[in-house]
């Protein structure tokens, strides 16, 4: 089993993103999937499977899973805290039962990409690194006193057993910032491997590049497709030729 696994979240708003997402992971591997890491398709209890979004993934990794959510919440932020949370009972429940054994979860939203080929070892590297529960993007704002890591980040696959607080959600506010206390606590850190551009639109190449620079491989939060246009000019075999770009980094 591979080390790291992927979880693409998604409701029946947001399968047309997702889509395109797992449209630009099957070009990026052109038929040569990721290595150590596998993917888990999450989608809400009203939403139908997401089919073409698996079929997508499953050319650009080894192991591909769904699972539909149990919980009934809908609306902002209900929905995706129902979501979350549930999966992430789901996912410690296998671990428990010994069926999986990774050392890391990825949560992610139909907004969040990868930067460059290598970057399942990358987050692989920086969550060694970080030995914490938590690791992501820390951001000054929220409801915790400190700020709060988005939601995009890496977890422990256990992290909901190790505090009664996280058997739960919120309906009014968004589960990153509501459990920010009990993260805090459990132990997090803030990692430059993952950024967040808070709901931004037509961002120019040079950000991109940029966060590059500062070792940013996985981001999340563009809600237009500037940043999936920027990744397939730059990794996608086909677009490559001719192109003047910064080294892949692996």
């Amino acid at each position: 089993m591979s080390r790291l696994l992927y979880v693409l979240q998604v409701y029946s708003g947001d399968v047309s993103d997702g889509i395109e997402v797992a449209r630009l992971h099957a070009d990026i591997c052109a038929g040569t999937p990721y290595q150590d890491v596998d993917a888990l398709i999450v989608h809400r209890r009203d939403c139908p499977r997401p089919r073409e979004i698996e079929e997508l993934l499953s050319s650009a990794f080894k192991k591909v899973m769904v699972y539909r959510s149990k919980r009934h919440e809908t609306g902002f932020p209900a929905g995706p805290n129902g979501v979350w949370c549930d999966m992430m009972q789901h996912i410690a429940a296998m671990h428990r039962s010994k069926d999986w054994s990774y050392d890391s979860v990825l949560t992610t939203e139909a907004d969040a990409i990868p930067l460059v080929l290598d970057w399942p070892q990358r987050l692989l590297s920086a969550w060694d690194r970080a030995e914490s529960m938590v690791a992501g993007c820390w951001h000054p704002n929220g409801e915790h006193r400190v700020g709060h890591i988005n939601g995009n980040a890496l977890f422990d696959p256990l992290t909901v057993t190790l505090d009664p607080r996280l058997a739960g959600c919120s309906t009014r506010v968004a589960w990153d910032t509501y459990l920010a206390n009990v993260f805090h606590q459990l132990g997090w850190e803030d990692i430059p491997e993952i950024r967040n551009l808070y709901r931004a639109r037509n961002v120019e190449p040079f950000v991109f590049e940029h966060l590059l620079r500062d070792g940013c491989v996985w981001l999340h939060g563009v809600k237009d497709s500037t940043a999936r246009d920027w990744v397939r000019r730059r990794l996608v075999p086909s677009q490559k030729k001719g192109l003047s770009i910064l080294p892949q980094w692996g």
